[in-house]
């Protein structure tokens, strides 16, 4: 999917807010070498609004229903029964979910959303990945967005969000009040906590990314204070659709070079504190935001010469991204 300058779009690194509907589909799955390795724990806690962070409590829409304008959303693909492999034993690490918001993850993926299968492969009671592992490793999320300019929105002649695809509450928020966080710490048996505060559709603004990484570096640097490096693996898994912007700043801050470089810093800064970053890319094959995006997995995890962004291409291969991913974590096979 190409983007306009002044695009948006998504990460996984999220307030509810309502959508009024878009289409579109997405690319094809790369794959890891198959290895997989890495411990670790801790954290605590339910899901909060991130400090200083304003948002839109109780607006979030089901995927499965009529939202407010009217708009149907298909459900999401049924999961597979999912879990550790027999035999197996895992280690237990700490993964942190940073999830993009913004209005581009309404489109089309599979028979929903890139929002609502994403959505349903970590947090599907009956098969989604956090409730399965939720014993073994502790998860925490952060999902985020930021603003959206009313002027730059109408000026977008491709690319999201058009204004079919933003969030009433992005509009409602106004300029300045960015970012938006939707924030669960990292804990064991954290599926409930972080399937309470994830809505049903995507928050509906634009992509702050760098903020949103800035924000969970900092906070696993520092919750692993004291804590031996071989002894606290800690993960990050991005999910986005588009390249980082900043309306954050008056509506001024477009897709630029400012931004991606920002990203790259946070991820640095994981990098050197033991934190590695894998990237998942629902944008529908953008080949500019594939080239940010293969330089972000490359500094994320810098011990691995195979280091690539997932770009699955529907819901199977998502599932199966994050398999690979969280089986890279857990040090052992999932399926």
């Amino acid at each position: 999917m190409a983007l306009h300058p002044y695009s948006y779009a998504l990460t996984i690194l999220i307030v509810a807010a309502h959508v009024i509907g878009c289409g579109a589909d997405a690319p094809p799955g790369n794959d890891r070498n198959g290895m997989l390795g890495s411990p670790i724990d801790q954290g605590g806690g339910a899901g909060t609004m991130a400090p200083g962070t304003p948002g839109v409590p109780g607006m979030a829409s089901s995927v499965t229903g009529d939202d407010p304008f009217g708009n149907t959303n298909a459900a999401p693909t049924e999961l597979p029964d999912l879990g550790i492999a027999p035999g197996e034993e895992c280690k237990s690490p700490t993964v942190v979910f940073v999830i993009d918001g913004s209005g581009s993850m309404c489109e089309v993926f599979g028979g929903s959303t890139r929002w609502g299968e994403l959505r349903a492969a970590l947090l599907n009671p009956q098969g989604g990945l956090i409730y399965r592992l939720e014993s073994q490793g502790s998860f925490g999320m952060l999902l985020y967005d930021g603003s959206v300019d009313l002027a730059l929105t109408g000026m977008a002649a491709t690319g999201t969000p058009a204004p079919a695809c933003a969030g009433a509450g992005a509009f409602m928020r106004g300029m300045g009040e960015c970012p938006q966080l939707i924030e669960v710490p990292p804990a064991l048996f954290n599926a409930n906590a972080i399937d309470t505060a994830f809505p049903q559709a995507e928050l509906g603004g634009s992509t702050p990314t760098d903020k949103a990484m800035n924000h969970v570096v900092d906070q696993l640097v520092a919750d692993s204070a004291g804590i031996p490096p071989d002894m606290n693996d800690r993960f990050i898994i991005l999910a986005t659709d588009g390249q980082p912007n900043d309306v954050c700043v008056g509506g001024l801050g477009g897709d630029g070079l400012a931004q991606q470089q920002a990203v790259l810093t946070a991820v640095d800064r994981g990098a050197a504190a033991g934190i590695t970053t894998f990237v998942i890319s629902l944008a529908g094959g953008d080949p500019v935001l594939e080239a940010h995006l293969a330089e972000v997995a490359v500094r994320g995890d810098p011990w691995n010469p195979a280091a690539v962004t997932y770009s699955p291409a529907d819901p199977d291969s998502l599932v199966s991204t994050l398999l690979t991913l969280l089986g890279t974590a857990f040090g052992c096979n999932l399926e």
